[in-house]
């Protein structure tokens, strides 16, 4: 299957089409590379997209007519675009099932491998492999080296086409060479995109009434709820600066919800002849003391917090938002063991864990003491996320028997996390995934959970 370029003329500041006109299209035919253009027409539309490219390679694998091992996309959009097309091109394994974890006795699907080109609002996944100071690959061919001096002629223009320089690179190395370096150099521009599960369940009920899959984070409280809002802001404010004048307006909401963590599965090893005991795998919190995650007690059925919240935000990969907000860069600094069990990064905020929020006796104190501490444990994240690095300066109760004090913001390590809301606030039932927003029924619930078996299936080229 050739190239599949995917474009979404309504992503961001709606300059997709433009840059595919003037930069992508010319310079993809002037290196010979082959492609077909897909075009989402309506919102949420890429989903159609996946499915429609998911059941052309099944026809292809069914006929036996050169089946692809892997589908390439280049994504002209944001990270809703790329939402969608996973959506939809998976769409068979998980909607509607309450599994996490992938059938291993059925077909293997295909592998999607997207190239992310940024025309999106906040571009999270590809800010993450591309942050501040990346320099994008420089093609070692002449000829490839003169076309891009004549096709992109801005800086800008060349980072947004990184990804793209490093497909071309490893489509002229993998046509020539198929050396040790050659596939190194393919594993280091190439990055797996673990997924999250998340199902929505109705009150009393044991089936989800809906499943869906993200691959950059997702969110419930402030995260969510701003987003939601954002939308009614796209029209006259396009880029970044909706989502900062909707936080203002949900900055001093607070979500009542009770949240429940899940640890990570036991790991088991089959190395011998005679596998080994399950070994657990326990619930870990940072402390910023230490500097080092440490295992949370926690019983069989995970560990119960209670709001109020502010925050809440989880992600298996991407460590920033924006070039400049870095929300969990512990994905970065601490990460996750390879080959251990698939874990996330939950980040929570709670104002009301220190006395100034909890000791507030009138209701504006309360809300100001409430909108600083938000403001303060999320503004760390614009100074290259220290903000997890802040101790909780007054605790409603002091670390006894010399228990490291705890954070000023709070950053789990776990496979899972479940969202039951305890008011009929819209708001607190927001659900995001990736930009997407789901609606809890009342007194439902959302379970959260990191997706074992899809390691090897999306990837992303950096």
């Amino acid at each position: 299957m050739e190239l599949i370029v995917i474009l979404n003329p309504s992503s961001g500041n709606r300059k997709a089409t433009s840059f595919y006109q003037d930069i992508l299209r010319p310079f993809l035919e002037a290196v010979e590379i082959p492609f077909e253009l897909l075009e989402t027409e309506t919102n949420g539309d890429g989903e159609r997209l996946g499915r429609k490219l998911r059941a052309r390679w099944d026809e292809d694998t069914q006929s036996q007519q050169g089946g692809s091992e892997n589908v390439v996309c280049a994504v002209l959009g944001g990270d809703g675009t790329s939402h969608e097309l996973i959506t939809g091109f998976y769409h068979d394994l998980f909607r509607a099932q309450a599994c996490t974890s992938l059938d291993t006795n059925s077909s293997q699907p295909p592998r999607l491998e997207i190239i992310p080109i940024p025309m999106g609002t906040a571009n999270a996944l590809f800010n993450h492999l591309h942050p501040p100071g990346f320099i994008p690959p420089t093609p070692e061919s002449t000829l490839e080296s003169q076309l891009v001096d004549k096709f992109i002629s801005t800086e800008q223009d060349r980072q947004n086409l990184s990804s793209v320089l490093s497909y071309l690179d490893h489509r002229r190395t993998s046509s020539s060479s198929t050396s040790a370096s050659q596939t190194n150099r393919r594993s280091s521009t190439l990055v797996s995109l673990p997924l999250q599960k998340t199902s929505i369940y109705a009150a009393g009920q044991e089936d989800p009434i809906d499943s869906f899959l993200s691959h950059i984070v997702t969110s419930t409280a402030l995260h969510a709820s701003l987003l939601h809002v954002s939308e009614t802001l796209r029209n006259d404010h396009p880029g970044l600066e909706r989502f900062k004048l909707a936080a203002e307006k949900v900055i001093d909401v607070e979500f009542e919800a009770t949240l429940r963590l899940f640890p990570p599965p036991p790991l088991t090893s089959s190395a011998s002849s005679t596998a080994s005991p399950a070994v657990s795998t326990p619930i870990e919190l940072f402390s910023p003391a230490s500097g080092k995650f440490h295992p949370v007690p926690s019983a069989s059925s995970g560990v119960f917090l209670q709001g109020p919240w502010a925050y809440c935000l989880a992600s298996t990969l991407v460590t920033r938002l924006e070039p400049q907000f870095v929300i969990l860069p512990l994905l970065e600094r601490i990460p996750p063991k390879e080959g251990g069990p698939g874990t996330a990064d939950l980040i929570l905020v709670r104002p009301g864990r220190g006395k100034a929020v909890r000791e507030a006796h009138k209701e504006e104190d309360r809300r100001s003491q409430w909108q600083g501490r938000v403001r303060k444990a999320l503004g760390g994240a614009y100074r290259d996320g220290k903000h997890v690095d802040e101790v909780l300066q007054d605790p409603i109760e002091s670390p006894e028997g010399g228990a490291e004090p705890e954070g000023e913001v709070q950053v789990y390590r776990c496979a899972g996390w479940e969202w039951t809301p305890t008011r009929t606030s819209e708001l607190s039932h927001l659900v995001c995934a990736d930009g997407a927003i789901h609606q809890i029924p009342d007194g439902g619930r959302a379970v959260c959970q990191v997706v074992g078996g899809l390691e090897q299936l999306v990837w992303v080229w950096k």
